[in-house]
């Protein structure tokens, strides 16, 4: 039975779920200690980012204005969505913006910033399916075939836009798979009308 971890305690052991030594833990192939499997780590030290803290108290000669959600703290710019004060403490750096953290959060759950981003669209494996399923399936070659070609386009916008060098084949062959499927659907429905 599986054991169900409610929260996060720290890194662990990927088949047993063991909390590991990070004293002992380096990049590589590593062993856990209590179950003895192998599994791959990679250590990360994330650089420390340095944030000084300005009270309102110290900046009441300069016009200091408070933080929003830290009353204490002066403020050192505002949310470019909002408008809100904050202090360095809530200022968030995302897509060349200064957002405070009800900003940041509610444009990442909207998926309305790139750099949060999770999933994506894979219009290549869309445009891929569509003219595979217009081939055993000629009479609709019309609509699948012009919605390959039309995803194959997107996808070479895609690749592009992402800089990525592989996916152009799929996406080419897509294009001219749904073009011909085009063709001889259409050219099936006005053999049909004519008879």
């Amino acid at each position: 039975m599986a054991k169900r971890v409610t929260g996060y305690f720290g890194p662990s052991c990927p088949h047993c779920q063991a909390p590991l030594d990070l004293s002992r833990v380096m990049t590589g192939l590593q062993r856990c200690a209590v179950c003895a499997r192998p599994f791959q780590a990679a250590r990360f030290a994330a650089p420390a980012r340095p944030v000084t803290v300005k009270a309102l108290v110290e900046s009441v000669g300069e016009g200091g204005t408070a933080c929003a959600s830290h009353p204490g703290n002066a403020s050192t710019s505002n949310c470019q969505r909002c408008g809100v004060f904050m202090c360095s403490l809530c200022e968030i750096d995302a897509d060349e913006m200064k957002l405070c953290p009800a900003c940041f959060d509610r444009l990442s759950a909207e998926g309305a910033l790139a750099s949060t981003r999770t999933t994506f669209r894979d219009y290549g494996r869309q445009a891929s399916m569509l003219a595979l399923a217009g081939v055993p399936l000629m009479a609709f070659g019309v609509v699948l075939g012009t919605a390959a070609a039309f995803y194959g386009i997107r996808s070479l916008r895609q690749l592009r836009a992402m800089g990525e060098s592989g996916g152009r084949a799929r996406a080419a062959v897509a294009i001219v798979a749904g073009i011909l499927e085009m063709g001889v659907s259409g050219f099936l429905i006005v053999s049909a009308f004519r008879s």
